[in-house]
């Protein structure tokens, strides 16, 4: 009997060793307390360079069901279409999360696009050189009917740019012994053309042209740390 009590005692002393031990390296300080929220409608200006938005056009559409399901999962979101002075356009997306724990995850273009009838017919990993920084991101083309779409994007968690869950949970996983549950951000590039190397090219240079625009106190949440 003192034998069954003894190890009774010991496993409900491992449970709460256990209860404790989770409880202490939960996550409970949003990293938006420390770095502060980014205000992606406010940072990013609406004409750069040789680019200025086109207010007339929007830079994705999404039906109501997509649009309702966006607003629960983003803090912020950005879309915009901006053209330059040769008459390019491009689409800029910005999804913008300040809890990226599971269930609010950012969606990424190859999850997002087929939902609204898209076919991915093209994908890549690349990393971009980003005015110096190494970000690890995607290019993809989604066509549907007629209308082919090249897209080039990049995701990050705090500071950190990922590139799959594995990536996503290890960089959650090292945010998390430091006690901050991390935020995210998704940003998307896209133009119209049946040529994808053409448009990735035009991408790059937009991507150069707008991140040179942002406030030097955000950057790093947008590329990462040098």
């Amino acid at each position: 009997m003192k034998t069954n009590n003894t190890l009774a005692i010991g496993i409900l002393v491992a449970s709460l060793c256990t209860m404790l031990l989770t409880y202490a390296i939960t996550p409970k300080i949003l990293l938006t307390s420390q770095k502060g929220e980014l205000r992606i409608n406010e940072q990013v200006p609406e004409a750069f360079g040789q680019w200025r938005v086109l207010k007339e056009e929007v830079a994705y559409y999404a039906d109501s069901g997509q649009q309702a399901l966006l607003k629960v999962l983003y803090s912020e979101l950005l879309e915009r279409t901006y053209v330059n002075k040769a008459g390019d356009r491009v689409m800029l997306t910005i999804a913008y999360g300040t809890d990226q724990r599971d269930g609010f995850n950012l969606h990424q273009p190859e999850v997002c696009y087929p939902a609204q009838g898209f076919q991915v017919v093209y994908q890549r990993k690349e990393d971009f050189d980003l005015l110096g920084r190494k970000v690890l991101g995607k290019r993809m083309v989604a066509q549907f009917q007629d209308r082919v779409e090249p897209i080039s994007y990049w995701t990050m968690i705090g500071e950190q740019s990922f590139r799959g869950g594995l990536d996503k949970k290890l960089t959650e996983m090292r945010y998390g012994i430091q006690g901050l549950i991390v935020d995210g951000l998704l940003i998307r590039i896209s133009s119209i053309d049946a040529n994808k190397e053409k448009a990735f090219m035009l991408h790059d240079a937009f991507m150069q042209d707008f991140l040179t625009a942002l406030p030097e106190s955000v950057l790093s949440r947008y590329i990462g740390v040098q």
